[in-house]
């Protein structure tokens, strides 16, 4: 087998699994990959870039990111360099999976490329660009950040789509202020640069317009829940979320119960998950009557944890048929189990 040396590397002594408050045990998930036959070494995150020329060749990386945009983007620029500069280090989270985190239209240009049709969805970089598409109603809104259906709308007609369009651009007072500040400051001091005046107003204003991107998404009607479906290597922990009454959103709704999923969405998860290609992932599916399952959203970083730390079972493919195992996990220890099995399977592969 290859090199079995992996780094953990948490953010200021912090691994995050969800919520800034529920941090991982970085001792035992050290503990749980020596167990595992692996050789450790634990570099908080802002030592790494340092420390690549000490980091064993086809080491292992498991590192954690943070919900604080700057940081984030920090990591972003950190994990892509790594990348670049040492292509033989297996980093997980992958970068993708990085990236798409607070980014659901990075997860549709991740469906798109995997080939993930079920549900429709499409991005664009401002409302004003979905509105101008004239879409079908009913559909489904979102902005591009937001958790438990925070920034989800169902939009059923034109006059719905034109309000949130309203609310999501308004300006406020001190942003209008500013706004023309700028514009007259700008229009003087840039006159030796010889504007085309007959454009200057159009493009001083489409320039500076307050962009919202936002996501188109098909709307699945008469959907009662979904299903929470996290994944760490072969095991499937799943829990159902009711919709809340007199809404279409599942997401934060509270009512939640645990049980063993449908075949169907087990299935669905396992051929979506396949194509992700990543040791540990949380996904969102829901099923209609039909038994049809659709991906409503996937997160493979910093994704909350109860649907394991909660769960007395998971479930596991075995023998080309479901099996359900009653008993308790350790989150810490699943998340080294996780990328150990993940590690073999694809060693196995090449």
């Amino acid at each position: 087998m290859k090199s079995k040396h992996i780094i953990i590397a948490p953010v200021y002594q912090q691994f995050m699994a969800g919520r800034i408050w529920m941090g991982l045990d970085t001792k035992i998930i050290e503990n749980q990959f020596k167990k595992l036959g692996w050789e450790t070494n634990i570099i908080s995150f802002d030592k790494l870039v340092d420390s690549l020329d000490d980091i064993p060749y086809n080491a292992v990386l498991f590192y954690s990111s943070v919900y604080n945009e700057n940081y984030l983007r920090y990591i972003q620029d950190t994990i892509l360099f790594i990348t670049h500069q040492r292509p033989d280090i297996k980093i997980f989270p992958k970068f993708n999976q990085l990236y798409a985190l607070e980014n659901k239209g990075f997860q549709e240009y991740m469906k798109k490329m995997l080939g993930i049709e079920r549900v429709k969805g499409k991005y664009y970089g401002d409302i004003d660009e979905l509105v101008n598409d004239k879409l079908t109603f009913p559909f489904v809104l979102k902005e591009n950040k937001g958790a438990l259906s925070s920034g989800v709308h169902l939009i059923k007609s034109e006059n719905e789509l034109i309000q949130i369009q309203k609310r999501l651009k308004k300006q406020s007072l001190k942003e209008k202020i500013a706004f023309q500040v700028n514009k007259r400051n700008s229009f003087n001091k840039d006159q030796n640069l010889n504007p085309r005046e007959n454009l200057l107003e159009i493009n001083f204003t489409d320039y500076f317009q307050k962009r919202i991107p936002v996501i188109y998404q098909e709307f699945i009607p008469d959907l009662k829940c979904d299903y929470k479906v996290l994944q760490f290597g072969n095991k499937y922990y799943t829990f159902k979320r009711e919709t809340r009454e007199n809404d279409f959103r599942a997401s934060g709704s509270g009512k939640f119960s645990f049980e063993e999923a449908p075949v169907e969405v087990l299935n669905f998860s396992k051929s979506i998950i396949e194509k992700l290609k990543t040791p540990f992932v949380s996904i969102d599916v829901g099923i209609d009557d039909s038994k049809n399952c659709y991906l409503f959203e996937f997160q493979g970083t910093a994704f909350g944890p109860i649907g394991l730390t909660q769960s007395n079972f998971y479930s596991v493919w075995e023998n080309n048929r479901w099996n359900k195992i009653e008993e308790k996990s350790i989150l810490e220890e699943e998340y080294a189990n996780a990328i150990d099995n993940f590690v073999k399977r694809t060693n196995e592969d090449n």
